[in-house]
């Protein structure tokens, strides 16, 4: 029998024994593993599967995460907020927060303006 049919087979089989579907699928991918691979490539299995997983950034992503909740829920990220806001003053009309420089190369000269909306394009023309 091929080692696909095992997979499926067990896959199968440990649904209707009402195994979680999660170790279901781990279960099964074992077997269809050991069923169809020599004991040469079993060897490298675990260096294959470390070097697949082993990279840093993927790794960084769930610690940026834990760290943001962490921040969230010891008060550290309400003092940031305020911390800013005492710095910079809160953005209570519209463009106030943006203050990102936009060069205008229409001009002759290179002038550095507020990205904040114009007033023809944040209102609709009262015709």
């Amino acid at each position: 029998m091929s080692p696909d049919l095992w997979m499926i087979l067990s896959f199968l089989a440990l649904l209707l024994l009402g195994v979680p579907v999660a170790f279901a699928l781990g279960l099964s991918g074992a077997i269809g593993i050991l069923a169809g691979l020599s004991p040469d490539m079993l060897a490298t299995l675990g260096t294959n599967t470390y070097n697949g997983v082993a990279k840093y950034p993927l790794i960084a992503i769930p610690l940026f995460i834990l760290t943001g909740l962490v921040f969230e829920k010891a008060g550290v990220a309400l003092r940031l907020v305020r911390f800013a806001q005492a710095l910079i003053g809160r953005a209570t009309r519209p463009g106030a927060g943006g203050g990102a420089g936009v060069p205008d190369h229409g001009r002759h000269r290179t002038c550095w303006r507020r990205s904040a909306p114009t007033p023809t394009t944040a209102w609709p023309s009262t015709r």
